[in-house]
């Protein structure tokens, strides 16, 4: 009886261990932290962006809106809403790669946080990587908390046990908090495509992603801080020091350490810290008269899409949300998305809306552009259906004409941004794509704004995108094949093949022919 006691108390901590390897099973080893959540909109009126923003409304309760595309003037205004916020710094973000701007903003917020400023700062977990130390440190700081959101458990540390337990926990870890959030004081927030790394700000001279943010002004601000306290008071939001924790004074070490960085490359990048350095002097000055007023709302993914196994079926997705207003739409539809695979979207029916007369502009990469070429595995079978049914589609060229100022042409370029025109009169900007991993598997985060004049304006973006000498106009010839025209040293010219290297149309085959569409 003894020798089976011990046999079943084995078998159950056998299984007790199994269970926390298990994905979708987390259980926490230490104290849950506790919740918080953003200022109220009294705080929020009595601080020195409140006051700027309400008085510099013409309607009282409406948003000012600004589109940014230069990545340079995106990270500038980032970084000057740190500057002159008082009371709280809320970031959210995807991807987190060390360099130049993420290095910038580090700094950026441990001098908030020596103001007094409450920096929240949640990062999905995917790319945490080999930072976590260095995040550690920031985290030491009494006024700044690190969250992750849906971590690998164990393993951590080294780059082959995070592979292992990605695949063993594939089916919870393949799920990502895909949002991205800069919100100063409750008063003004930024939303978008944009990732915190150089190539999301025109700071990598081999790369550039092509992207679009959104700053918001006033009311519907307090609806993007509702959605980061949802995400950051949910149960796969685990503080930093639950993996990794720092001496109570690291963040000092910290600060020295990027001060030295910081100068040195600083001092090599003339040409982008001058930039910056001419933007910052301007960009506060300016905004008063860039801003456009009007009605927005936020829409986005319940953090409890990322809990349920196979696709999601509970309330609060994003999805139905845009469903809604692509349901509205009557004369035209323009889209600008970095990834478009036009299956599995659910209530986004592309073809339904070309039955209904609707005019479809659709911008994407080209194969030769995308950073993910599986990606156009997916999409590239639905390109002859689409355009036979009255689709317009251009994709972008992965070296089209720099559309920055003062600063150099990246090497190569892929188009990130996540925008849609509906009729002449509204505007949908965030982080959802239109392919199925943002429909089902990732979490979302956008804005959705009643605007003629936003419309035109992301329309005349678009416009300039569509030019010959940066993107491919997709067509069919007179025998039912696809066809690329463009212009290149100034001559037009039609392709007969998908533009890209062989590696590129391999990866693209694979996924085709496995059919990777559904989870791309």
């Amino acid at each position: 009886m003894v020798a089976l006691a011990k046999m079943r108390k084995a078998a159950k901590s056998g299984r007790q261990r199994l269970l926390r390897l298990w994905p979708g099973t987390d259980r926490p080893r230490r104290q849950t932290p506790p919740p918080s959540h953003a200022l109220s909109e009294i705080a929020t009126a009595a601080t020195p962006l409140g006051h700027w923003t309400d008085s510099r409304s013409p309607h009282g309760a409406d948003t000012g809106f600004m589109l940014m595309t230069r990545g340079a003037e995106a990270f500038a205004l980032r970084a000057e809403l740190a500057q002159r916020s008082t009371q709280t710094l809320d970031i959210q973000t995807y991807i987190f790669e060390d360099g130049l701007t993420s290095r910038l903003l580090l700094d950026h917020m441990l001098v908030a946080a020596q103001r007094g400023v409450r920096v929240r700062f949640l990062i999905d977990d995917l790319t945490i990587g080999d930072q976590q130390t260095m995040l550690a440190a920031l985290n030491s700081h009494p006024n700044i908390e690190v969250r992750v959101f849906n971590p690998i458990l164990y393993g951590r540390r080294h780059i082959a046990t995070r592979r292992i337990m990605l695949v063993l926990g594939c089916v919870r870890l393949h799920r990502r908090m895909h949002n991205k959030l800069w919100i100063a004081d409750n008063a003004m927030g930024i939303t978008g495509g944009r990732n915190l790394s150089d190539d999301y700000f025109s700071a990598d001279a081999d790369h550039e992603f092509a992207d679009l943010d959104i700053l918001a002004a006033g009311q519907t601000v307090s609806s993007l801080s509702q959605s980061f306290d949802d995400y950051w008071n949910h149960t796969l939001a685990k503080s930093l020091a639950w993996f990794e924790s720092a001496a109570h004074d690291a963040w000092q070490a910290l600060r020295d350490t990027l001060k030295q960085q910081l100068d040195q490359e600083l001092r090599e990048r003339v040409d982008y810290s001058g930039a910056l350095d001419q933007l910052n002097s301007h960009a506060f000055d300016e905004l008063a008269q860039r801003l456009c007023w009007a009605k927005g709302r936020v829409v986005w993914d319940s953090p409890d899409k990322l809990m349920t196994w196979g696709r999601p079926v509970h309330e609060r997705l994003l999805i139905d949300e845009i469903a809604v207003e692509f349901s509205r739409i009557k004369q035209r539809l323009f889209a600008i998305s970095g990834y478009f695979v036009p299956r599995q979207l659910k209530c986004l029916d592309i073809s339904a809306l070309l039955q209904r007369d609707v005019e479809v502009t659709v911008v994407t990469n080209a194969l030769e552009a995308t950073d993910v070429a599986l990606v156009h595995g997916g999409y590239a079978p639905c390109r002859v259906p689409l355009l036979s049914e009255g689709i317009q589609l251009h994709e972008l060229r992965s070296q089209p004409a720099s559309m920055r100022r003062r600063l150099p042409q990246a090497r190569s370029t892929s188009l990130h941004a996540k925008a849609i025109a509906l009729d002449n009169d509204r505007v949908i900007i965030g982080s959802f794509n239109l392919d199925p991993r943002s429909v089902w598997w990732n979490s979302e985060v956008a804005l959705v704004v009643e605007s003629t004049e936003l419309n035109q304006r992301l329309c005349e973006l678009g416009s300039a995108v569509l030019a010959p000498e940066r993107s491919y106009r997709v067509t069919l010839d007179a025998d039912n094949k696809l066809q690329w025209f463009t212009r290149k040293e100034g001559r037009d010219c039609i392709l007969a093949r998908d533009p890209g290297s062989r590696w590129r149309h391999l990866q693209a085959w694979v996924s085709a022919k496995v059919h990777l569409y559904s989870l791309l």
